[in-house]
């Protein structure tokens, strides 16, 4: 089992988890936000697209992270003797 060492990672990687499923969210408000209230010449509506494309691109980025985190902590769990 692993010690309290760890317990740093393990809450980092839970946090990420979270931020990525944040950023999807927020990425996807404000695309609909941008689509609906329409565009002006500060904010196109083509920047909508951007607006959930980064979002994906950060909700992957952050699943990713604390994918690894979660492999790294289960590959030493399993290295103990």
């Amino acid at each position: 089992m692993e010690g309290n060492n760890y317990r740093f990672l393990r809450t980092s990687g839970r946090i990420f988890d979270i931020l990525g499923w944040v950023s999807l969210v927020v990425g996807a408000v404000v695309t609909v936000v941008i689509l609906i209230g329409g565009g002006g010449p500060d904010a196109p509506r083509a920047a909508g697209i951007i607006g959930v494309l980064l979002g994906g691109v950060y909700f992957l980025l952050f699943k990713t992270i604390g994918g690894v985190i979660r492999l790294l902590l289960d590959i030493e769990s399993r290295m103990k003797p």
